[in-house]
């Protein structure tokens, strides 16, 4: 598995004491306007050291604004319940930003995405302490096309406290290179229709707790993501989907490399689930094929996979477990076109080549085939 996961080391160990030290001089600088906690930031701006809000820090407002922390700190719900950042606007970037709460005492959220479209909130740390309903992003009703990339959440409550939450409504919100890990809570709430989560890490580390909950009658698909723990999903309604990557690379019984080989995917249940072919290097472009699929009743695995292999003169098949035989999230596979022919050896009393017999019902032959491969 490739993951590009930015991992922030150091920066979600904010300190108490050094959060009281964030400058009232501190800003977040656009071109017309410094905006302090407490504002509604209507242009792009990038701030220029650590802040603190007794609530909600910063409301974005306006579409197409850029707000770039900077890998400055926002501690914000000091005394009262808030957001470190609330987006209300469409095609809104939250990038590279240390959003804490230091406050246990109050329900928050770290950010939260409401009634905004095509989003892209990108490498940022949350942490939320909040013991009851504190949620690192939530994605509020029709929030559509959303992008989440390369974020860090940690979440310490353990009442309605998530990593992230989906809401209904929200359709086609994308979850990527994200790695998210709640002390008490589930990881991620998804009741929105069509959500994706690839190339994550979902680790609560509460036993009584999920990785995943789908709570609305939806289809929610996982691509490449390790979730740490046995009792992963809890499929309240709807459908979810696990993937992982397969690499294949295609060569021939004495080591060369073939090309232009055509590979089909069979699960277990003979239905067709995906197909690449081979390049000049023997290898094929990565495919995803689907390991399970669970709904409110039960868990149907596609595997043992068999692959079908040909490149017009040489054919080949072989099955696989996508469950058992995954290793580091990649599956990678070795495709073998059998070019070694077999050895025939006549032996006696077979009749030697040439001869014609004749006045005999019978003809006795001793013949011996090997085939090493």
């Amino acid at each position: 598995m490739q993951r590009k996961l930015l991992l922030f080391l150091g920066m979600l160990c904010v300190a108490i004491f050094a959060i009281s030290l964030a400058s009232a001089a501190n800003n977040c600088t656009g071109a017309t306007y410094n905006f302090t906690c407490g504002s509604d930031i209507n242009e792009s701006c990038t701030m220029n050291g650590n802040m603190s809000s007794a609530g909600t820090c910063f409301n974005i407002t306006v579409d197409n604004v850029i707000l770039d922390c900077n890998n400055n700190w926002i501690n914000h719900s000091i005394s009262s319940g808030g957001r470190g950042i609330k987006v209300i606007a469409d095609n809104v970037t939250v990038k590279r930003c240390v959003i804490y709460q230091a406050n246990s005492l109050y329900s928050a959220y770290g950010m939260s995405v409401d009634t905004s479209s095509r989003d892209n909130i990108t490498n940022n740390s949350i942490v939320t302490q909040g013991s009851d309903t504190a949620i690192g992003i939530r994605v509020t009703s029709a929030s559509n096309n959303n992008s989440f990339s390369y974020n860090e959440i940690n979440t310490t409550g353990s009442t309605s406290c998530f990593g992230m939450w989906i809401s209904s409504n929200s359709v086609n919100n994308n979850i990527t290179d994200s790695r998210i890990y709640p002390l008490a809570s589930d990881s991620v709430r998804v009741d929105g229709e069509n959500t994706s989560i690839r190339d994550s890490i979902l680790n609560t580390s509460s036993y009584t707790s999920y990785n995943i909950i789908v709570g609305n009658s939806v289809t929610l698909n996982v691509t490449n993501c390790s979730f740490e723990k046995t009792s992963d999903i809890n499929q309240m309604l709807g459908v979810t989907n696990v993937f992982w990557y397969v690499d294949s690379y295609v060569n021939d019984s004495l080591g060369n490399i073939v090309g232009d080989a055509n590979l089909s995917f069979y699960n277990q249940y003979n239905i067709l689930m995906n197909k690449t072919t081979s390049v000049a290097d023997g290898y094929t472009p990565r495919v995803t094929l689907r390991g399970f699929m669970e709904n409110t009743t039960s868990r149907y695995y596609d595997s043992n996979y068999t692959i079908n292999s040909t490149n017009g003169t040489y054919f080949n098949y072989q099955t696989f477990n996508l469950t058992t035989n995954r290793l580091n999230a990649t599956n990678n596979f070795f495709v073998t076109f059998d070019r070694s022919f077999p050895q025939v050896a006549y032996s006696s009393p077979t009749p030697v080549n040439g001869t014609t017999q004749t006045g005999s019902k019978d003809v006795t032959v001793n013949v011996s085939v090997t085939d090493t491969d």
